[in-house]
């Protein structure tokens, strides 16, 4: 169940059409469904990346059972050509962070991901 947060200071046209698509392209990149994702995407026009306010972003995601240093090094590159695409922002103007704090420490459903899975 990832639980992502996308932090930018680019401009936006339809910011919903943006949820939902970059909804879908996290699905379908870190192999998890559609249903499981939730996303906030927050616009703030005084995000600053190396003190200056050009497009940047930064992406938290909170992912659980197939975080590893192979997948972050592949998902960043993913996630690098999405920002380029859809929000202009280039290689060199965001950071991630992958996350994975254990199914016991995140909740749904009135339970643990830990008891659900159980």
């Amino acid at each position: 169940m990832p639980l992502v947060t996308l932090i930018h200071n680019v401009k936006v046209e339809d910011t919903r059409q943006l949820a939902v698509d970059f909804t879908n392209f996290i699905s379908e990149t870190v192999s998890k469904p559609v249903t499981a994702i939730s996303l906030s995407i927050v616009h703030n026009p005084d995000f600053a990346f190396a003190a200056t306010f050009e497009p940047a972003c930064r992406l938290h995601i909170i992912n659980l059972w197939n975080n590893s240093p192979e997948n972050a090094v592949k998902w960043s590159a993913a996630f690098a050509s999405f920002f380029e695409l859809k929000l202009g922002v280039p290689k060199n103007r965001y950071h991630i962070a992958f996350e994975d704090p254990g199914p016991e420490y995140v909740g749904a459903l009135g339970s643990t991901a830990a008891a659900l899975e159980g």
